[in-house]
């Protein structure tokens, strides 16, 4: 073989080598890649289709936080598109099927839930004083309700229904029917009808605390049934979600909730007709939203606006009474 030949065949080897080379780096990064394709599908975050019919809980606060931050709830993806657009401190969008966030601005952060906290005291009055017709007498509990609160104009001696007072509560936003709520089923929780009223309202606050943790509302903590303000009273938008949640499960609390107006009468003969502060609800109001079906607002100074609230799924059949 002559030394040209002998070039040649080493420049052929050459080139084989090299190609040989190319396609085992090309099959590693192949490997590498379906090996983190492989590792996102079975440890990633669920990603699934949306659903129209999916039922999602929006719930958001305007507020000074507290100086804490919550950490027990991961957040979703940042979506900066969105916390542009809301002007929230905390907000979040909930799926209640699944039992997951799908937004999430400052959604673990410790805020103050004003009147949104009567979602929980419906929820445990209901839970532990089930029938609905239940008489609870005005006492001397509404006293306690600050003179600056929205009340549901109770006086003592009324004899409303456990239901009645639901509706001034969740409609009306009444301190007062928050109060005669907590104090009434206190009692029943605690089996002692004898029980002043102090007590009475500790022992309910206990139970709200109680079942907020059951719910998963973990970084969540209540010191009253209506939501006036208090430094040691406080949520987050994501435990607030899930109590929002919670409550839509609920008939009566469901039922009561997309109202925009209610009237009633109870013992002594009094006649009340409740005004929903959710204006979703009421067609008069900019923001009207046709298919709304409730759920609560709040609002303190320390606050500010807050609202947890149903995504509809699809306007009104009829009107509601």
């Amino acid at each position: 073989m002559t030394q040209k030949q002998r070039m040649k065949r080493k420049k052929i080897y050459a080139r084989r080598r090299r190609l040989i080379l190319a396609c085992v780096l090309l099959l590693c990064v192949g490997l590498i890649l379906l090996c983190v394709a492989l590792l996102k599908i079975f440890t990633g975050p669920e990603s699934t289709p949306s659903d129209p019919s999916r039922s999602e809980t929006v719930s958001a606060t305007e507020t000074t936080p507290p100086p804490t931050t919550a950490t027990t709830v991961p957040a979703p993806t940042a979506n900066p598109t969105l916390d542009s657009q809301i002007t929230a401190t905390g907000a979040v969008i909930y799926d209640k099927t699944a039992g997951r966030l799908l937004y999430s601005k400052n959604g673990t952060l410790k805020l103050y839930p004003a009147s949104m906290t009567k979602l929980l005291t419906a929820i445990v009055a209901l839970e532990h004083c089930p029938d609905p017709n239940t008489i609870l007498t005005v006492g001397e509990e509404i006293k306690l309700v600050t003179a600056d609160s929205t009340v549901a104009q109770l006086s003592q001696g009324d004899k409303p229904t456990l239901a009645q007072l639901t509706r001034a509560m969740l409609i009306e936003s009444g301190c007062d029917a928050a109060y005669t709520v907590a104090a009434g089923v206190g009692r029943i929780i605690a089996g002692d009808d004898g029980l002043s009223t102090v007590d009475a309202l500790k022992s309910f606050v206990e139970k709200m605390n109680e079942t907020a943790a059951r719910l998963g509302a973990a970084d969540s903590r209540f010191v009253n049934p209506d939501g006036y303000f208090d430094a040691g009273h406080y949520t987050t938008a994501a435990d607030m979600a899930k109590i929002a949640a919670a409550a839509l499960e609920v008939p009566q609390i469901r039922d009561t909730v997309g109202r925009a107006t209610k009237s009633d009468r109870f013992e002594p003969g009094r006649d009340h007709t409740w005004m929903n502060t959710n204006q979703l609800l009421q067609k008069s109001s900019p923001y009207y939203y046709e298919g709304c079906t409730g759920l609560k607002t709040g609002y303190n100074n320390e606050a500010g606006n807050c609202i947890a609230a149903p995504r509809p799924a699809q306007p009104h059949a009829h009107e509601r009474a």
